[in-house]
């Protein structure tokens, strides 16, 4: 018998993005219908950003398992090795943001504080 079969609609994902936890694709579709990017260059930098967020949830899971301090081979304390790389994951993450004029919270006031 010769059967009609419905294909499943599938949805065309960036390869960057089949490497990410479920968590982020699905920020991905929601991030991308919610904003409306459907531009290359938007999927782009929304994909960078998704990708720089993952591996900042990574290393933080990783310091706090470890301790935010450890202690090196003579004995003193020091940061642990994974800070920098998860701080400078989540300014790429923000910096994405950014980069699709997206509202990421209140900018700093600049210059002198109002006087009486």
């Amino acid at each position: 018998m010769g059967g009609w079969r419905m294909k499943r609609k599938t949805s065309r994902l960036p390869a960057a993005l089949r490497g990410l936890s479920l968590a982020h694709r699905v920020k991905f579709r929601t991030m991308a219908r919610a904003y409306g990017i459907s531009d290359p260059g938007g999927i782009e930098v929304l994909v960078s950003g998704l990708v720089s967020l993952d591996e900042a949830v990574r290393c933080e899971a990783q310091i706090e398992a470890d301790g935010r301090l450890q202690t090196d081979r003579f004995g003193q304390l020091k940061a642990h090795p994974l800070l920098p790389v998860a701080r400078d994951a989540r300014a790429a993450w923000q910096s994405a943001l950014r980069g699709l004029n997206l509202d990421i919270g209140t900018p700093p006031k600049v210059g002198r504080p109002g006087g009486s």
